[in-house]
């Protein structure tokens, strides 16, 4: 979707920022988009449904699902990565802290490959650059 001119997306953008802690209200989510935890509890109740209502409306704007880049193929290289590490020794703490996924994530929900198990045949290489731009040669 493009933004640009788009002065709704403006507008809630600048509604949700209002509230400079409205990352701790809203709360984590797991990757089924539900709240793990209630956010801040020191916040009002009130706060913390209007921060998760504006934020789930800019998704939705954006049309971004906040766990759309950890499905199929991507799913698979991200097990592949922490396969790759768990080889050379390195504890899911480790691997989480160089992938930047949280350990309980990782334990969960990307297991290293078993030995014999084989990557389905959709697994691709990108290449990008530091702001997330395919890399050509």
């Amino acid at each position: 979707m493009r933004i640009k001119n788009n002065k709704d997306f403006y507008r809630k953008l600048h509604a949700l920022e209002e509230d400079e802690e409205w990352y701790n209200n809203v709360g984590q989510e797991s990757d089924l988009n539900v709240y793990m935890d209630d956010g801040n509890p020191e916040a009002d109740v009130r706060t913390v449904i209007k921060d998760r209502k504006a934020l789930k409306e800019i998704r939705k704007q954006l049309g971004v699902n906040p766990q759309a880049w950890r499905t199929g193929s991507k799913r698979e290289a991200v097990r592949l990565q922490v396969t790759y590490y768990k080889n050379f020794g390195l504890s899911t703490a480790e691997i989480s802290e160089i992938l930047d996924i949280s350990a309980s994530t990782l334990r969960h929900n990307y297991l290293p490959f078993k030995p014999g198990e084989k990557i389905s045949n959709d697994v691709r290489v990108e290449l990008r650059d530091e702001w997330g731009r395919h890399v050509s040669n």
